[in-house]
């Protein structure tokens, strides 16, 4: 068997799991198919194919359902079944995500951000996970749902499980390159490669005075902004996580959420940030005046 029909079997297996925990659940509580569709926001075709072996469903229809029974992905998709009779009352049954839709549009951003930040071409993570050039770039573009088997090949490139890659809450930050990195690392040029054409591109010259900080608006999903610092000391801020840069370093972040950048000693700071935006949005830093510790 070649790597293609072993990911396209794993794919199989996972659909089937999924399907059968999904049947056991609703003869549990009782649900027509048209129930269970209402409660996940889909058609009764849809949850009907879905149930069907074989099948190969979208990875949003996939979360509605699990978010429909209360149980997260990575319990539907366990080798182990569900045991019934461990599931809660209907009117105790608690969504498990506040909103699946969005949990599968984060899938293509972090497909590309996690591509870029083991410094793959499209070529070359075509060729390690299977997928088409074309199934890719309408992942990562979000033009069209992956399905399940996709979304498996895409998990498994990076040495994840489907449901591991789905479910994690990242960091923002991509890809960190220290000035005294070796030459073998080429520098920070791998952060700024695989630019889409597609992709809106600035380039900021900044600078801060002593302990002062700037804030940086959220962009569109799948915006990435590159941080490299050429004189001083900055502090990137996001609201759980801090990053030390000195003369020299860069870093790689999402840019789909806030962040602030400070200068964090008397002397001034100056950095180039480099974004890559998926809308037309002003994403230009903004001054915060008052002095920070």
């Amino acid at each position: 068997m070649n790597s293609n029909q072993e990911i396209i079997s794993r794919a199989d297996v996972l659909s089937e799991r999924f399907a059968r925990n999904l049947e056991a659940i609703r003869e549990h509580y009782g649900w027509s198919l048209a129930a269970l569709a209402a409660r996940a926001g889909l058609s009764q075709n849809i949850v009907k194919h879905l149930l069907r072996r074989g099948s190969n469903p979208g990875i949003a229809s996939v979360l509605r359902l699990a978010n429909a029974v209360g149980i997260r992905l990575s319990r539907m998709l366990d080798e182990q079944p569900i045991q019934v009779g461990m599931l809660p009352p209907e009117d105790s049954i608690v969504r498990c995500y506040d909103d699946p839709d969005a949990v599968a549009a984060a899938i293509g951003p972090r497909s590309r951000a996690y591509r870029q930040r083991d410094n793959w071409s499209r070529r070359k993570f075509v060729a390690h996970s299977g997928i088409s050039k074309g199934t890719l770039h309408y992942l990562e573009t979000n033009s069209v749902e992956p399905t399940l088997s996709v979304v498996d090949r895409v998990a498994a490139a990076f040495g994840m499980s489907l449901a591991d890659f789905v479910e994690i809450v990242e960091s923002p930050v991509i890809a960190i390159s220290r000035s005294a990195s070796s030459a073998s690392d080429r520098s920070h040029q791998h952060l700024l490669q695989h630019t889409e054409p597609a992709e809106r591109v600035e380039l900021d010259d900044c600078r801060l005075e002593g302990r002062q900080r700037m804030s940086s608006p959220a962009s569109p999903a799948g915006s990435t902004a590159m941080l490299y610092v050429v004189e001083g000391s900055i502090r990137v801020s996001f609201e759980t996580e801090h990053h030390l840069l000195r003369d020299g370093d860069a870093v790689l972040v999402m840019a789909d959420r806030p962040f602030t950048i400070a200068s964090t000693t008397a002397a001034p700071a100056r950095f180039l940030r480099f974004s890559r935006l998926k809308g037309a949005v002003d994403s230009h830093p903004v001054l915060v005046e008052a002095a920070v510790s």
